[in-house]
């Protein structure tokens, strides 16, 4: 079982967990992800690591407060609590390298995938442009302005246009709602820049054994557990994508009633 170290809510039901799992912590790389258990009886999720720390051998998720189990994580599970699993680290980690000027793009809790990029890119001397949309409230620009040149904007997908007309990074990494990140990737297609996105579809097992979360990449079926979290933008089939994401909103929906004992807004 995995203690909770500290938990905090960031902004407009946005939160921070730190979570006590001293192999993971050991092992993560920028890009990767863990899914978690909260009980023997609940679902298994996935989460971005977005910061770790080997000596104390913890990790750190943030999200969005949304669905029944991120509900239930915040409504019953504090500091000192266990959580019955923390798989990982999965997922291939990003390839840094030397791309020079990067322009990192990102919106809402998802904009905290960015943040051990932005990092490595910066310790591996490239120079590193965030565009942060925070409609709710801002959160860890202490932390990306240590590494990055930091622009609160409004949104994500004209603040990019906008910017691209001034300059031309050698990369852009997107990391959003997939509506935000097809945007992004159609702009920089129109300038031949080539974008990277972080995708979440639906996933279980994280093995690849399910098959939830296929997605089709360069008219090819990748399994984002395995292939991703991370592709090129420019060759998801996003229409696939949205087709895959509203399969079990019906289910989701209803496990939220059932939960709170009513509808939700």
């Amino acid at each position: 079982m995995y203690k909770i170290v500290s938990r905090r809510e960031l902004c407009g039901g946005i939160w921070e967990y730190v979570l006590r799992a001293p192999l993971v912590a050991r092992a993560a790389k920028p890009g990767q992800f863990i899914i978690i258990r909260l009980h023997e009886r609940g679902e298994r999720i996935p989460l971005g690591i977005v910061d770790w720390d080997p000596g104390q051998g913890a990790v750190t998720v943030v999200f969005r407060e949304r669905g029944k189990t991120t509900s239930q994580l915040v409504r019953e599970y504090c500091p000192g609590d266990v959580i019955l699993d923390v798989v990982g680290p999965l997922g291939n980690p990003v390839e840094i390298g030397r791309p020079g000027r990067v322009m990192c793009v990102g919106e809402d809790a998802w904009y905290a995938n960015l943040y051990p990029l932005a990092r490595a890119l910066w310790e591996g001397g490239n120079e590193v442009i965030c565009l942060v949309s925070t409609p709710n409230g801002s959160f860890w620009m202490d932390k990306f302005s240590a590494v990055a040149e930091v622009n609160l904007i409004g949104n994500p997908a004209a603040a990019l246009r906008e910017r691209l007309e001034r300059e031309r990074p050698a990369l852009v990494w997107a990391s959003g709602s997939p509506a935000m990140m097809r945007a992004c990737s159609e702009i920089c297609g129109e300038r031949n820049i080539p974008i990277r996105v972080f995708l979440h579809p639906i996933m279980l097992d994280g093995t690849g054994i399910c098959g939830s979360c296929r997605v089709e990449v360069g008219g090819e079926g990748k399994f984002v557990c395995l292939d991703g979290p991370t592709f090129d933008g420019a060759k998801v089939n996003w229409e696939a994508l949205e087709v895959r994401l509203s399969a079990y909103r019906e289910e989701e929906r209803l496990a939220l009633v059932r939960y709170f004992g009513k509808e939700t807004g």
